[in-house]
């Protein structure tokens, strides 16, 4: 998309991903989402580029089921960290509370908080 006014390089991103089981159950995924590149240049795939994601998504799960997420603050990512360092989103399962997803505040880690109806739950990614 070029340069946003604080003259970071940004991309938008649209996905509409719809997956058949076997057993004929359907799952779809809509998001639209916008990347920045706010640390790194544009052509250096460098160990240490840094990106920004926000947007937002929604579908509906095998069991038709929809649900809704929400990128409250930005993902922070950095190349040669495996997991997200920090950022929220929220998930809207229809018809059951808020999910609050936590990164965590800038470390590379593999933690993460999971708030349901005002309990977190301490959470270790694979």
């Amino acid at each position: 998309m070029g340069r946003n006014s604080l003259g970071h390089y940004f991309w938008n991103i649209s996905a509409t991903i719809k997956v058949t089981r076997p057993d004929g159950k359907i799952f779809t995924w809509n998001s639209t989402r916008t990347r920045t590149l706010v640390n790194g240049a544009i052509n250096s795939w460098s160990p240490t580029d840094e990106y920004n994601v926000t947007g937002s998504a929604n579908g509906v799960d095998v069991n038709g089921l929809s649900f809704t997420a929400q990128i409250t603050n930005p993902l922070d990512w950095i190349m040669d960290c495996y997991w997200i360092r920090s950022g929220t989103v929220n998930i809207t399962p229809s018809g059951k509370p808020t999910r609050i997803i936590d990164f965590g505040s800038g470390t590379c880690d593999n933690k993460i908080t999971v708030t349901i109806n005002g309990i977190t739950y301490n959470v270790t990614l694979p």
